[in-house]
């Protein structure tokens, strides 16, 4: 999916991603829309949901990883880590 969304692929290796554990998640909205080039996701950088989310995400016990920001070292919108 992201490899048809972001034009690159981004995968673990099985057994090293948080994902696995349940401690993060991916919001990109509605995927069969975006891999078919029929709109962008609410969740991009600098959008309402964005700054909704970066604003409130950790009263609720999500984060982004600051390397993950915007202007981070590896840039995802889409990544949120459970933080409790």
């Amino acid at each position: 999916m992201y490899g048809k969304v972001d034009g690159f692929p981004r995968a673990a290796n099985p057994g090293t991603s948080n994902h696995g554990y349940g401690r993060a998640m991916d919001l990109l909205g509605n995927t069969s829309a975006l891999a078919e080039g029929r709109g962008a996701s609410p969740f991009k950088f600098g959008t309402a949901a964005d700054r909704w989310l970066s604003n409130n995400g950790k009263a609720y016990g999500w984060d982004r990883p600051e390397h993950l920001d915007q202007n981070g070292s590896n840039p995802e919108y889409w990544h949120y880590n459970w933080i409790g």
